[in-house]
This record gives C-alpha cells, sequence and structure tokens, in this order.
C-alpha cells in the first residue's frame, strides 16, 4: 500500500507549485496501478505524518510495506524533484532517482511524463523487494499474489537464458492460475509480464527501455512521501 505527500522549498512560492503537481501526479499514477499495489487516504498519512515517529513506525501504524518520499529543492538551472521508496520495515532506501525542471520564461515546467515513468519504475523496486522476501517460503505456501509478482520480476531479470526465463515465469503464472483461475493479478497480471515465445530475444524491461537494476545496488524522482502496503 502507499501514500503520497510532498516536501517543498519554504518561501518558495515555484518550489511549492511543483512540489504539490509531482505530488498529485505521483497519487494518480499508483492509484490507478490497482493491480499491483493499494494507496493509503490521503487524510489517514497526514495525521500520522503528525506524529513523532521513524519510517518503521509510521510503516506499521500505516499497515503498509512501503513509503514513498520526495522532495523539491531550488538548483542553479531550477529545481530537483527526488523521489526514493522505502522498504518501510528495514527503512532502506531500494532506490532513488532525480528529475530536473529548468526554470524557463514562464517559470519552470512540471515533467509530468518522467515523473510517471518514474513512479512506475520505482513500483517495480518495491515489487522485487515483496518477490525476495517470499523467496524464503516453501513453494507450497506461495499464493496467488506471491506466483504472479515472481513471474513479473522474473521475466524483467538479467538472465542472458531466454528461455529459461520464459519456462520459470510461465511456471509461476500456470500455478497462480491453477490456485486462482478468476484471479484478476495472475490473469491481467501475467499478460502485462509475458510476451510469447517469438520475443524471447527481446524482453523488454516494464520501465519502457531502461531495464531497472538489481533492488541490492540501492535508492529514482518527485515530490512527496508515499506508502505502499501490498506491493
Amino acid at each position: 500500500m502507499r501514500c503520497c505527500r510532498s516536501r517543498r522549498p519554504p518561501g518558495d512560492a515555484e518550489g511549492a507549485r511543483l512540489a504539490l503537481g509531482a505530488f498529485e501526479v505521483t497519487l494518480a499514477e499508483q492509484e490507478a496501478n490497482i493491480l499491483w499495489g493499494r494507496v493509503v487516504p490521503r487524510p489517514l498519512v497526514e495525521a500520522q505524518l503528525a506524529r513523532p515517529q521513524t519510517l518503521s513506525q509510521l510503516g506499521q501504524a500505516l499497515d503498509v510495506h512501503f513509503l514513498y518520499r520526495g522532495n523539491v529543492t531550488r538548483s542553479s538551472a531550477g529545481y530537483a524533484l527526488d523521489l526514493a521508496v522505502i522498504d518501510a520495515a528495514t527503512e532502506r532506501v531500494l532506490e532513488q532517482r532525480t528529475i530536473k525542471a529548468d526554470a524557463g520564461d514562464g517559470g519552470p515546467q512540471l515533467p509530468a511524463q518522467a515523473i510517471r515513468d518514474t513512479t512506475h519504475l520505482l513500483t517495480y523496486f518495491a515489487l522485487a523487494q515483496e518477490v525476495a522476501r517470499a523467496r524464503g517460503k516453501p513453494d507450497a505456501q506461495l499464493d496467488v499474489r506471491d506466483l504472479a509478482f515472481r513471474a513479473k520480476v522474473d521475466w524483467n531479470s538479467d538472465s542472458p537464458d531466454a528461455a529459461a526465463v520464459y519456462a520459470t515465469t510461465m511456471k509461476s503464472l500456470k500455478r497462480a492460475l491453477e490456485l486462482a483461475p478468476d484471479d484478476r493479478l495472475a490473469a491481467d497480471g501475467g499478460s502485462q509480464s509475458v510476451r510469447m515465445p517469438e520475443d524471447l530475444g527481446r524482453r523488454k524491461p516494464s520501465d519502457g527501455g531502461n531495464r531497472p537494476r538489481s533492488a541490492r545496488q540501492g535508492p529514482h524522482p518527485a515530490a512527496g512521501l508515499s506508502a505502499r502496503r501490498n506491493c
């Protein structure tokens, strides 16, 4: 589950406008991503943020697995919008990116598409962390969610053996559909993850061209705090 909130430079109207715009774009993108997670209602997030607590405590209070944290800062060329996804349990930054908003004659323009792309990529890193956690489960204990998530992450792996990746991915999806034939995550999520066998030699990552790095390589852009329950 996720939530969103913006941090903006104090006393800076342009920075505040960018932070609010980035927050709204991030929130809309997360709310539309219904297959892979749910967004915590904003009033609940705001209420918890008013209380002094650690990120792990915030995650527990909101009953979320991941937090999205953002910031807007002024730079010589305009503004920098930073967005990171954080594992709430460990407070570890899984991925972090920066988006530039260059100053123009009419003021800095909101890089909405870059924020959408970044939010999508951050969701992938949260998804990968969920899959990594479930790797320790015996196969018999994996549920539909575990299997569908695993299929998506396995499909985007860096393995050069495309045929093996396809076989592993299809094995997870087949079992997910056997467990719950009408489950939307297994059916729709699988169709988003896997292409036909003739595409094996040219698999594309879920971010549209820039293959996500391993979640172990560390923290991507926007301005807000977001919390995610089931990635």
